[in-house]
Formats: C-alpha cells, sequence, structure tokens
C-alpha cells in the first residue's frame, strides 16, 4: 500500500506551446509579473520559475510570454486524467497539474510511476513527473527531490532528515518562517526538537508538525476523478402521458447510463430517478442495489421499479437517472504481464494478480485479460471462481 503523486511542471506552457502552434520554441506563462510555467525550449534559454517578467528580456528575446488563463488548461488537465483512469482506480486531483494516486496493486510502485509517466507523456505530449511514498507528504516531496523514486515506509525519516523545511508543503508559510528563526532549518532538526519546547512556539500544532518531521501524515487519498457518478437526462416535449413512451425513455436511459459505466470500467451500488411532471413538482427517489450493476437491461429493471413505487400521474416532462456509489467492474480487462514471462511464471503472476483483484473488487467471479506468448499471441481471458474450493485458474 502506497501513495504515488503526479505532477506537471510544465503543463500550462506545453499547452499555450500547443494552442498557438509554438512547439519547439521558447514559451512561458506569467501571472502578477512572475513567470510560473515554462517549457523546456524556455528552461534551455536561461529562464527560470517565478523570475520577474523585466528579468526576461535580459537573458533572451525570443520568449513569447503569455498571461496564465486557468480555463484553457482545464481541458488539457482532464486529458491527462482520463488517461490516468484507464490505469488507476483511486485519483486525488489536488489542483490543475497535480494530483495523488493508489499504488496498491500487484506490481511494484517504481514500475506503476515509471508507467504510469510514461503512458501520459505518450498520450498527451505533457512533460510528467512522478514520485511515491507511505503518504501524501512523502509522495509529493519524493517527486520534487528525487523523480520516479519511491520512498518504502521504513526509509521514509531517513529520506526526510537532510531536506530544508521548505519542502515541507502541508505546515503553514508562517510556522515555516518562525521555525526559521528558531534555528530549525532541516527535518532532522525538527525530529530533534523537544516536543515541550516545540509547544510552547506553536500551541497545539507542535505535535502535528514533529509528525509530519517524521514522515507521518494519515490522510487517505480520495478517489475524486472520475466524478462518483454518471447521469443521463431525456425530456418530453409538451410533455406526455403514454406509458409506451415512458418505457422507451427508461430504456433509453438505462443505455445511456451503461455506456457510462462501460466506458469507465465500473459499476453503481445505488441508483436514482427524478421526473419533472407538469402538474406536480420534481418528485425523486433511490434504490441501493444488491449487487453492483452496469448492464443496461438490469439498469432498466430497476428504473422501471422506481417508476411504479413513485405512482406518478399526469404529464411527464423530463426523466433524469443517476448511477451512484461507483466501484470498479470486475469484468474489467487488466493487463497481467508488462514483460515477457516463461509459462510458469505467468501463470504464477495471474494467481497473484486475480488474488489482489479479488480482494479489490469483493466479488465471487474476476475475469482478467492478458496478452501472452500462445499460437498466434492472442488475446485469452482467464477466469477465476472461488468456489467451489480447489478450483484454480481455468
Amino acid at each position: 500500500m502506497g501513495v504515488g503523486y503526479l505532477f506537471l511542471p510544465r503543463l500550462r506552457a506545453e499547452a499555450e506551446a500547443k494552442r498557438l502552434g509554438y512547439v519547439g520554441r521558447p514559451v512561458g506563462v506569467h501571472e502578477r509579473g512572475r513567470l510560473i510555467a515554462l517549457n523546456a525550449e524556455a528552461e534551455e534559454a536561461g529562464l527560470a520559475v517565478g523570475m520577474r517578467l523585466r528579468e526576461t528580456h535580459v537573458i533572451t528575446h525570443d520568449v513569447l510570454l503569455i498571461q496564465a488563463q486557468e480555463d484553457r488548461y482545464l481541458p488539457c488537465w482532464r486529458e491527462v486524467l482520463d488517461v490516468c483512469a484507464g490505469h488507476l482506480s483511486i485519483i486525488e486531483p489536488a489542483e490543475v497539474g497535480r494530483a495523488f494516486f493508489d499504488t496498491a496493486g500487484p506490481w511494484q510502485p517504481e514500475e506503476i510511476l515509471g508507467n504510469i509517466r510514461t503512458t501520459v507523456e505518450h498520450a498527451t505530449g505533457f512533460t510528467c513527473i512522478t514520485g511515491g511514498g507511505p503518504n501524501k507528504l512523502v509522495a509529493r516531496i519524493a517527486a520534487e527531490v528525487a523523480p520516479g523514486h519511491f520512498v518504502h515506509p521504513d526509509t521514509a525519516q531517513r529520506f526526510l532528515a537532510p531536506l530544508p523545511l521548505s519542502y515541507l508543503w502541508l505546515a503553514d508559510q508562517a510556522d515555516l518562517e518562525h521555525l526559521q528563526a528558531l534555528g530549525v532549518r532541516t527535518f532532522e532538526l525538527l525530529q530533534e526538537v523537544n516536543t515541550l519546547s516545540l509547544t510552547e512556539h506553536f500551541g497545539a500544532r507542535a505535535e502535528r508538525l514533529k509528525e509530519w518531521a517524521r514522515g507521518i501524515d494519515l490522510t487517505p487519498v480520495e478517489a475524486l476523478y472520475p466524478p462518483r457518478w454518471v447521469e443521463a437526462r431525456l425530456v418530453f416535449e409538451d410533455g406526455t402521458c403514454d406509458s409506451l413512451r415512458v418505457e422507451a425513455g427508461l430504456k433509453r436511459l438505462a443505455c445511456d447510463l451503461s455506456i457510462q459505466l462501460l466506458g469507465r470500467g465500473e459499476s453503481c451500488r445505488r441508483l436514482s430517478l427524478s421526473i419533472d411532471g407538469e402538474e406536480h413538482p420534481r418528485r425523486e427517489r433511490a434504490v441501493p442495489l444488491k449487487a453492483p450493476c452496469y448492464r443496461e437491461g438490469d439498469l432498466e429493471i430497476h428504473l422501471r421499479r422506481l417508476v411504479r413505487d413513485m405512482g406518478i400521474e399526469g404529464k411527464i416532462i423530463a426523466l433524469e437517472a443517476c448511477g451512484h456509489d461507483l466501484c470498479r467492474t470486475a469484468h474489467t480487462q487488466l493487463d497481467l504481464f508488462a514483460r515477457r514471462l516463461p509459462g510458469s511464471r505467468r501463470r504464477a503472476q495471474a494467481q497473484e494478480v486475480v488474488a489482489h483483484a479479488q480482494a479489490r473488487f469483493g466479488d465471487t467471479s474476476v475475469v482478467l485479460g492478458a496478452t501472452v506468448e500462445i499460437p498466434r499471441r492472442e488475446r485469452v481471458l482467464t477466469g477465476y471462481t472461488p468456489s467451489p474450493p480447489g478450483r484454480g485458474l481455468g
């Protein structure tokens, strides 16, 4: 179990270069008179993030300087997150260009970090930096200090010890300045300082500062991307009382939800339906599902039951269905083998992945996909059913 950190330091500058067809030439993005992002060409020209605009002209006149506009970078950032969502189950965007993710899985954390970086750069063209550790605090610092490195829990305190406290990104700037004034300038010094002495200056925050200095951060990574619901809406022009049209509408809503869920490789555990009527205000009802659901037919059955339970009479103006509490769908194919391995090792690795998938999804059946070297190098589906006992890979 660990946390990964994704950072796109050149996102804004590279996005502007793409938009303007300025690829291969130096581009800088500025805000409030200072540079906040540069592409590789601008860095090679000698510019640096944080530099004042008037200083840039002393170094080079060839750079294209653009005022930052965050609304232009959000689509690029969502493109990156969509790529990550195809490979990661838990993603927590922190801000544009920065996100945490869960590295739990059958592969080594360093492999996950390297694969995510390579995949993002290949799919989007944006420069990507990754790092990892036992928690969010250490993961972000690792990405900044040792890109691509995963700091294991037993080495976290030793890894942080020599670093200046400017890397303690969780702390308030005022507290960091206060520590500097007290002569506490590194993680190691903060680890060694007496807690009672620290309390005199920082009160209740002292214990938290000590925990951070030792690399302790209990903040979990939250699954915030993709949004944890899917929705579909259908409007009837002039309204309708025709039960056949309503049933056709429910079928269409179920189809739309199913397409979204299949595209995300997820299922919903709760379903809600809202009905706007001409003679009554909006009414809404939700139902928890006994098993995670993504199939069109199953969704349609649940929606019909909701309509029947709500007992709506009169003209219906609009229907809106939402699938909530999304989870990974066990049927989704996973790439088992990143490297070519002998048959016995492939089987052993498949067993490991199946065990992990079963624990993660909590389903009675898991289907996994892998490209393996068998006749014609076909894609083979490997199924595993935990009951009856003793049955293994089929």
